[in-house]
């Protein structure tokens, strides 16, 4: 991908993010395990596709997983933690689930880093 692409997709991320997390703390009974649940299940399934034998049997899904599958992740699951966590924090005053939100991020965001 080309920087231009590269900026296009963070600042669309970014702005998902954002739109996610204020979403997210309007809800009122929202908690972090929740969240991490549905994460988890998200990754479960990229992995199956990933690892399954069609995918790494062709060797055009191999290039496709190496050149943009794989830095499409890496960057989704860092930039998207801090905009919905941002988006959380904005909503503070407003709702009562506000905090759950940028908690989950910090921890989606830990799990990254040290796994």
């Amino acid at each position: 991908m080309s920087n231009h692409r590269y900026a296009v997709f963070l600042a669309v991320i970014v702005g998902l993010g954002v739109a996610t997390g204020y979403w997210l703390a309007t809800l009122p009974k929202l908690e972090s395990y929740q969240l991490l649940n549905v994460a988890g299940l998200l990754y479960t399934f990229l992995a199956v596709v990933v690892l399954s034998e069609i995918a790494t049997s062709s060797v055009r899904w191999k290039k496709i997983s190496v050149e943009t599958i794989a830095p499409v992740v890496l960057w989704l699951h860092t930039v998207f933690p801090l905009s919905v966590s941002l988006g959380g924090v904005l909503t503070v005053a407003r709702h009562s689930s506000s905090w759950a939100v940028p908690r989950f991020a910090f921890m989606s965001l830990l799990s990254f880093t040290f796994c």
